[in-house]
């Protein structure tokens, strides 16, 4: 049977939006890769807005320009560093899609390996080309010993080690929840954020 033409044209645009959408969040990737904070925020939207989870911390937002501080702060700790995918997950609907990624790197002066995880949650412009948000639950222990051992003097992270061990709880029961089941913890993230509205809604 053949299906009607509006049907398939329907589905044509939505893999074309996806698509889009997929390689935005390469070239974001790419950018944490690159260690340049210019090609870092070459996906970014001018009204971009970082936010460590969950909100009940206090933990202030970043703007594109503080986020570009920070990740300059970071960025100067490495000689090489990525963030590989273990898995994405994707609400078109919603234009979010959910990252479980490892974090690896190599330190500068001979400080060894660095390796940590985070899950991302991203939501994107409408026609998939811009990064409009990202929501960020991080590995606290990891974020405290960076910051306490290999963080420069005039490293600005705008976080606070109370804030980051209350942090760490939540963000290892996700952590854990993707690792037991990933499907079920995107569709959990999903209907969370259903339930927000935006991430700018509370």
């Amino acid at each position: 049977m053949t299906e009607p033409t509006e049907l398939k044209d329907n589905k044509m645009t939505e893999n074309a939006e996806a698509s889009t959408r997929m390689r935005t969040i390469r070239t974001l990737l790419d950018g944490y890769a690159s260690l340049s904070v210019p090609q870092l925020l070459e996906p970014l939207s001018h009204g971009f807005t970082h936010r460590v989870l969950p909100r009940s911390l206090g933990m202030p937002a970043r703007d594109r320009e503080s986020f570009a501080l920070h990740a300059k702060g970071i960025f100067s700790l490495f000689e090489k560093f990525q963030l590989v995918p273990e898995a994405m997950f994707e609400d078109g609907r919603q234009r979010i899609v959910v990252i479980h990624a490892r974090m690896e790197g190599t330190l500068k002066h001979n400080r060894g390996a660095w390796r940590n995880e985070c899950v991302m949650i991203v939501r994107l412009s409408e026609d998939g080309t811009e990064v409009e948000e990202i929501g960020e639950f991080v590995d606290s222990a990891k974020a405290i010993e960076m910051r306490k051992r290999h963080a420069p003097t005039s490293f600005t992270g705008n976080t606070g080690t109370g804030a980051m061990e209350g942090l760490g709880l939540l963000g290892t029961m996700v952590l854990i929840a993707v690792a037991a089941g990933a499907v079920f913890a995107a569709r959990g993230l999903f209907a969370w954020y259903a339930r927000l509205g935006s991430f700018g809604g509370v």
